[in-house]
């Protein structure tokens, strides 16, 4: 039997099998796409509620935070010292995005960003979870169908 039949059938398998983060890039931004079955300690793990965000989807929800962020962040909430301006420094995160459906079924992205010198190679494994940090840790909601980015939450600077 000829070994590029099973190593094809290996890596197809493999493939399927894997269901872990995507990397995406693009003007600005960089991160992972979490898919809609990976487990998550913030929704109650209901994947029925949840979608997995494409590449086109996270375009859109990169322009729209690009333009909304400024007045979203106006206050400057915990970005005092040396802790960073995220409307001025916005290139300078990663990104973690998980897709979510609200109860009208609107798709909305979880946006989970980190200071680039601070995010470890964890981030292309497992959603991050940070106490405190200030604005190196900071995550917004943006609803796909409404063009709305809220819900911003900035780590606490403890």
């Amino acid at each position: 039997m000829s070994k590029i039949p099973i190593i094809f059938c290996f890596l197809v398998i493999h493939t399927l099998a894997h269901n872990g983060p995507t990397y995406v890039k693009g003007r600005g931004y960089e991160g992972y796409v979490f898919e809609a079955s990976h487990p998550l300690w913030f929704t109650g793990n209901d994947p029925e509620r949840r979608f997995t965000p494409s590449r086109d989807e996270i375009r859109y929800a990169e322009g729209l935070l690009k333009k909304q962020i400024r007045v979203l962040n106006a206050r400057h909430e915990n970005q005092i010292g040396h802790c960073p301006i995220i409307d001025k420094n916005l290139r300078k995160y990663k990104r973690q995005y998980v897709g979510l459906l609200n109860a009208k079924n609107e798709k909305i992205i979880w946006v989970n960003c980190i200071w680039g010198k601070k995010a470890g190679s964890d981030i292309s494994k497992e959603i991050i979870q940070v106490f405190d940090g200030c604005s190196y840790f900071w995550g917004v909601k943006i609803n796909l169908n409404t063009g709305v980015v809220y819900d911003l939450t900035i780590n606490g600077l403890g």
